[in-house]
């Protein structure tokens, strides 16, 4: 399916309704934005990985960790949380 969409002055992009319900896409819905061969591609943020983003912010934040070192973090503690 291919569509044409007009960037507004706020650089915000609408997305054609029936490609959204193909997609199982709503409101509120993350992506990710990537730039790949000179083209957007879109992606669906998988929700653990949001849990996840807010544990490497914290942790990093308190223990005065790289962003790196804090995902590293981060992952062994999900790993712990979910065995």
């Amino acid at each position: 399916m291919t569509s044409i969409v007009t960037i507004t002055s706020k650089n915000q992009v609408t997305l054609p309704a029936k490609l959204t319900r193909l997609l199982g896409l709503s409101t509120g819905i993350r992506l990710f934005v990537k730039l790949e061969d000179n083209s957007l591609k879109l992606e669906k943020v998988p929700s653990g990985f949001i849990d996840l983003q807010g544990i490497v912010q914290k942790t990093a934040k308190s223990k005065h960790l790289t962003v790196e070192q804090a995902k590293i973090k981060a992952m062994r503690v999900e790993a712990a949380r979910l065995m």
